[in-house]
């Protein structure tokens, strides 16, 4: 039995991709938001609980008050799972991002040309990318500036995924010698490193807001990205070419 195939074309599939990319970014913010809401409204009851059945202070032999014990335990739990969270989220972003870039080039995949896949780079952002620009011939220098920024979101993914949240140091360096991914997430807000050695950091995100503040790049990147995608579509004539599904 034949498998069912449908077709349509390049121009449909470049116009309509954008009604995607608003829905799955819109979705991962409700998702961190209403997490966030419901880690802060535990705190909130933590420290009410806390100060309505506070113990007295400190006793004469030294012992913590078990409330206090408790207090501590619990925020101390509740930022270890916050953090979990918002790094999760981020790495769900970034992902977003990767896909939907991915999504643009295999439209403009032709069967005569190579892949991204096959284009030598340092992540499939950076090959997607290359193919856009080198294959495709889509004009992207006038978004360099954005490109530059998400490509250091994506080392910090990097870094989340495949290192703990930790990179390295320059020991005995000042700040302003130390590599560029250290002295860039400094400069962030919504991210701090929190344990520091001669040699090494470790970061973790405190807020949402560096996670909209990347979807809101992101998507911004990619609306640029499929107008000028979308010209070149015309330019070419290609606009009714059909691909397959």
């Amino acid at each position: 039995m034949n498998e069912f195939i449908f077709k349509v074309t390049k121009g449909h599939l470049i116009e309509n991709i954008s009604n995607y990319i608003d829905f799955e970014f819109h979705a991962l913010r409700t998702f961190v938001k209403q997490t966030s809401d419901l880690y802060d409204d535990w705190e909130k009851q933590t420290i009410k609980t806390f100060k309505e059945n506070e113990s007295p202070e400190i006793d004469g032999q030294g012992n913590v008050p078990y409330m206090r014990r408790w207090l501590k335990n619990q925020l101390n739990t509740r930022d270890q799972i916050g953090g979990i969270m918002l790094s999760s989220g981020f790495v769900s972003s970034v992902s977003l991002f990767e896909y939907f870039l991915k999504d643009i080039c295999d439209i403009m995949i032709d069967k005569s040309k190579i892949t991204p896949d096959e284009i030598d780079g340092e992540s499939y952002i950076e090959k997607s990318k290359i193919f856009l620009t080198k294959v495709v011939g889509v004009d992207l220098s006038s978004d360099e500036e954005k490109w530059k920024i998400l490509f250091g979101y994506s080392e910090i993914r990097n870094k989340i995924v495949h290192n703990q949240s930790r990179i390295k140091k320059h020991k005995g360096k000042r700040e302003k010698e130390q590599p560029p991914l250290y002295r860039k997430i400094k400069e962030m807000s919504g991210v701090i490193f929190d344990v520091q050695t001669e040699s090494s950091a470790h970061f973790i995100i405190t807020e949402p807001e560096f996670i909209y503040n990347y979807c809101t790049l992101a998507e911004e990147y990619l609306s640029l990205t499929i107008q000028k995608v979308w010209q070149r579509i015309k330019a070419l004539g290609i606009e009714d070419e059909e691909i397959e599904g």
